[in-house]
């Protein structure tokens, strides 16, 4: 389909395109347990490969709505490498010429990925402006002197000033929150507030003329009450809300106009004010809205108030991702986390005791890591009712409000994102302890699964049970290569296959009906 074909009267005024550049396998321990196995077995089976991260990028269909809203007409293309058709359909829309083209780089690292992009915009339209968003752009300098512009945090206000500008040809600078390059050089203007999340728009997903994914994002906040070390989040120690009753309508929405059959909170921590979930799970349930849903929080939050897991759970929640970070209270405390060893306990328990599934990530050789801390960590694990782990290895992030890299000195850091050491570790030695870690947890903790994020597989289309049918299935494969076990080897296999041949059927009965839901 040639996107073109589906706008309405005029052509668009801006492309917005985005892209995932997932973690490498061939670096990360943790990427390479969980993709190995299903390239093999699609490999073996003849499955074609699979996008790493199911869901569809909020961020340019929020920017999408609210210049829609405001008189442009925006074009969306999510995931122009992924998925198939998309980067052919990317070069016809800017072959037929385009006045500017937003790129996210929210989930890209590497200079390349975007060159490449960026690359095709200048040669198939030299005269369109390359406007740049998200963290990708503004942690890597030579990402940010790709574009022409750079935009920073929220970008609705700011990309909605550069449109009138340009349509108007006024100068730049008086538009807040922007970077500039001129001539390689990119220059600020100024900061200004964003706008207040009740003002901008519930996404309009039907943007997007595919949406072969079953799960998507929704925003409920910004920011986040707490200043954790490692954490590169705007707003830090700050959170701004939107109200309930808006919360509620667009989850509705996500469910009954667009055909999502889950839904992924991703605020830093959803859970900071137990009276606003309260009136969330309350809107839910009176409204009748059965979504299904998960969300980020914090296992302190469960302890403070022991009821609000259940009332989640009611209201349609089924997995809550909690950052517990470490099993040792000296790492913890380095991390400014507010949490203890005890807490995190405690809070997991309240999660499976009100029947949701607690995630667990884990963030490996921070300053001060050691042996000794990492062993912590792993019999944290084994003696948690946690079921599904990630094993995280640290990196530097470098040019954000991280206390870790606004202090690096005082954290003893040294050098920056893949690139560091400090006093009782470098990025090298990491990888090997993530990768022993991942192996014990393996070879010594029957019923201990290791995983994404549990919203990543219900976004494929799976049910909870499913999503951990295929996490059992994936330990056990990696187990059987480790012990030569060829009829365990087998028995994963099928299993993996089994899941992915149901992920593709949906996929491919999402994609014949494009813009028409599926759930």
């Amino acid at each position: 389909m040639n996107p073109m074909e589906t706008m309405p009267g005029k052509d668009p005024d801006i492309l917005l395109v985005s892209e995932e550049e997932s973690t490498s396998s061939k670096t990360q321990p943790f990427a390479r347990f969980l993709t190995a196995p299903r390239e093999a077995v699609s490999a073996k089976f003849g499955l074609p490969p699979l996008p790493k991260n199911p869901s569809h990028q909020l961020g340019i269909v929020a920017l999408g709505t609210y210049l829609r809203n405001n008189g442009f007409t925006p074009l969306l293309m999510d995931r122009i490498l992924t998925v198939p058709g998309n980067w052919s359909d990317f070069e016809k829309v800017l072959s037929r010429g385009i006045p500017a083209v937003g790129i996210s780089t929210s989930l890209l690292i590497t200079k390349e990925t975007v060159k490449k992009i960026t690359d095709a915009v200048r040669s198939a339209s030299p005269k369109a402006l390359v406007i740049l968003g998200g963290q990708g752009a503004l942690i890597n300098p030579d990402i940010m002197v790709l574009g022409d512009i750079t935009v920073k945090g929220a970008g609705e206000k700011p990309l909605l000033e550069i449109m009138k500008a340009l349509k108007s040809k006024t100068p730049l600078k008086k538009i807040p929150n922007i970077y500039v390059n001129r001539g390689g050089n990119c220059t600020y203007t100024f900061d200004a507030p964003p706008l207040p999340l009740d003002e901008l728009p519930s996404p309009d997903w039907s943007l997007f003329k595919e949406r072969p994914f079953s799960g998507c994002a929704v925003r409920a906040s910004e920011g986040c009450v707490h200043r954790c070390a490692f954490c590169a989040w705007d707003l830090p120690g700050k959170q701004e809300f939107r109200s309930a009753a808006l919360v509620v309508e667009e989850m509705r929405l996500n469910k009954e106009l667009h055909g999502f059959t889950s839904q992924w909170i991703i605020d830093s921590n959803f859970t900071s004010s137990s009276a606003r979930v309260s009136a969330i799970c309350d809107l839910l349930l009176e409204r009748g809205v059965k979504a299904e849903w998960a969300c980020f929080g914090r296992t302190d939050d469960f302890v403070k108030n022991p009821d609000m897991a259940e009332k989640m759970r009611a209201a349609g929640c089924v997995s809550v991702l909690c950052g517990v970070e470490s099993g040792d209270d000296s790492i913890l405390k380095a991390m400014r986390k507010g949490t203890d060893v005890k807490t995190n306990l405690e809070g997991i328990r309240l999660l499976k005791k009100a029947g949701l599934r607690p995630y667990a990530s884990f963030l490996i050789g921070f300053p001060g890591e050691t042996e000794v801390t990492i062993r912590n960590t792993l019999d944290f694990i084994r003696g948690s009712e946690i079921e599904t782990s990630a094993l995280i290895a640290f990196r530097v992030p470098t040019n954000t409000h991280a206390r870790v890299w606004v202090e690096r000195k005082t954290f003893g850091v040294e050098g920056s994102w893949k690139n560091w050491k400090h006093g009782t570790m470098t990025s090298k030695e990491v990888y090997i302890h993530v990768q022993n870690a991942i192996e014990r947890i393996c070879l010594e903790m029957p019923g201990k699964t290791l995983g994404g994020p549990i919203p990543d597989l219900l976004g494929f289309g799976l049910t909870v049970n499913e999503v951990s049918a295929y996490l059992g299935a994936v330990r056990d494969y990696n187990f059987a290569e480790k012990k030569n076990e060829a009829a365990l080897l087998a028995s994963a296999e099928n299993r993996i296959a089994d899941a992915l041949k149901k992920i593709h059927s949906i996929w491919n009965s999402r994609l014949s009906s494009p813009g028409v839901p599926a759930a």
